[in-house]
This record gives C-alpha cells, structure tokens and sequence, in this order.
C-alpha cells in the first residue's frame, strides 16, 4: 500500500475504505475509534511496517511532538536502530526487512555509522558568486514564504517554522484583488514602513545568523520609489529580496528589466529577478543586463521541471520518477 503522500489521519481513512486492514484487533479498534487514540496511532505505523507499507514524513503532520518521538523510535526499532528525523526534507531510503522492500520518504540526519546530510544556506549560496535559481517547491535550503499584513503574525509564523527551514519570506508582489484589499500582497509595496516592522519582528523571533528573512515585492511606477523603498528593506535586516519587473496592474507586458538593474545598483544586499524566465538562456540574459544574484521562476519551471539544470525539455526520465512518487 503507498501512502507515501499520506498523514496518519489520511492513512488510517484510506485503510477503513478499503475495508481494514487484515487485523482483527487493530482493525476493531479503527473501525470503532471517533477519537485521536495515541497507544493505537503507534499501534498502527508498527502495523503498517510490519506489511511493508511505504509512508513519509507526512505520517507526523498534525501529531503532537511526544508521538512524533515514539513514531520515530517505532520506526527506527523496525530498522535496525538507524535514527532518522521525519521532519526535515525528503530522502529515498530502501531498506530490506523480512523480505519485504520498504521505502521510507524522509531525510537522513544522521545514521547508526556517522553519515550527515548536510545543504548550503541561502546566504552561503549567494556568496559563491554564481546564478542562485529559485523555484517552488525547494528541497533544502528551504525558505516559507508568508502572506501578512502585521509584524505579529509573521513573527509568529516564523518561529513556528525556523526549526524546519532556512528562512522565511513575505509577500509583497501578489497582484490579486482579495488579496490587496485584505491588506496582502502588492498593496505593501506602498507601506514601506510597515514592512520594515514586519522584517524586524522576524529578525528578532528568529536570532539565527544562518536564517533568512526575505522580501518578495513588484515595482512601482515610479523606479525611484522602488529603489527608496528597497533601501528601506535593507535597512530593516532583510538578507535578501525578489524584485518581479512589473507594476501591480502589469500582467503580460514585458519585465522591466532596467528596473531590477537599478535596484541591485543601489542596495548591498542579493536581488532575485523574478518574471518572464524561461530557460537558462533567459537567466543568463538577465544576469548580464541586471548584475542581479539569483532568478526566481514559477511558469517556466512548470513547463519545465528540469530547467534549472539545463534542459531545454522535461526528460522523459524525469516524468517516470515523477509518477512513480
């Protein structure tokens, strides 16, 4: 059974639909269970080891950490004691256990003879003066971008988040109607000051040197507008920021690419373009005429998942691993 993609909610729902699980007890037990049970939630992930079930690290979202721990231990009993962490980013680990092939989506942090899985922080990427290209979703570095329209509730979030990423960012570029008349998105861009205490309070919930705390913004009409409000940014802390090249009432008119150029020209922290990149030519066209440090792309890496390292087309071998997910 693959529930790889599955909570622990969705894979005791998905097991009662199909009609249990060939356990009597375990199955009475689910069957009449109206309530979070946590000896019978443990009961059964043992169950779903035991018969070579493939789950993830979505098994823990939305169970409290004294559960997640003994999941983690349940598992880690099944496997020969290796000491994996569930909450981080996903890795293929295939074990052979009693005959079966069990894959287990999770990240490797450290296993029973010292191997480490280690990644580059944002900031450590944007020093070694290459391209840093950024899509949805990231593996690791992991940044969360937020929608918020006060420094409280992405504060909050950001501490709720910092132990399972490398930084956080708020959205200031969505053009949407709702989201600009509920006080998100684009309509920040015209309330720098506001901005700035959002960035602070981020900065001061999450001390943490090696984590990020981003902006993603569109441009004014004014360019000088812009370029103030992106010195403002980074007077506030923020480590980074992500110009999309078009004004919030801009949708298929070309990226302002002079812009993005100026803004980099006057702030001393890394710019991502973000707009109109479609390839690998494009990223490389807009480092030449903008000196910015990284592209973001959203489009282009839909059509292309493997844009970013140098294909002109998805592969078919990308497609197949895709599916098999």
């Amino acid at each position: 059974m693959n529930l790889i993609g599955s909570t622990l909610e969705d894979a005791i729902y998905t097991c009662k639909l199909k009609g249990g699980l060939n356990d009597a007890v375990l199955n009475a037990r689910l069957m009449g269970s109206k309530s979070r049970d946590r000896d019978l939630e443990i009961c059964f992930v043992e169950f779903l080891l035991q018969k070579g079930c493939n789950i993830g690290p979505k098994i823990c979202q939305n169970v409290d950490t004294t559960l997640t721990l003994k999941i983690q231990e349940v598992i880690a009993a099944q496997f020969n004691n290796s000491i994996y962490n569930l909450t981080q980013t996903a890795e293929v680990v295939e074990h052979l256990k009693g005959g079966r092939h069990v894959h287990l989506i999770l990240e490797k942090e450290k296993t029973i003879d010292g191997d480490e899985f280690t990644w580059k922080r944002p900031m450590e990427l944007f020093e070694e003066n290459e391209m840093v290209k950024i899509c949805a979703p990231m593996d690791r570095p992991l940044i969360v971008q937020f929608a918020a329209h006060n420094d409280i509730d992405f504060g909050n979030a950001a501490e709720i988040v910092a132990p399972y990423s490398d930084g956080v960012d708020l959205n200031c570029g969505c053009p949407q109607r709702w989201a600009m008349a509920d006080g998100y998105g684009a309509c920040l861009i015209h309330k720098p000051n506001l901005v700035q205490d959002i960035v602070r309070q981020a900065r001061n919930r999450v001390p943490r040197s090696d984590f990020t705390v981003s902006v993603k913004i569109r441009i004014h009409e004014d360019i000088r507008e812009t370029v103030e409000y992106c010195k403002k940014m980074e007077a506030a802390g923020v480590s980074f920021l992500s110009v999309h090249g078009r004004t919030k009432d801009q949708r298929n008119q070309p990226v302002n690419l002079e812009a993005v150029r100026l803004i980099q020209e006057n702030v001393g922290v890394p710019v991502v373009a973000n707009g109109d990149i479609k390839s690998m030519e494009d990223v490389d066209h807009i480092r030449t005429v903008t000196g910015a440090k990284g592209a973001m792309c959203a489009r282009g890496i839909l059509a292309n998942p493997a844009m970013f390292v140098g294909y002109d087309n998805t592969p078919l071998e990308c497609i197949k691993d895709w599916s098999n997910l």
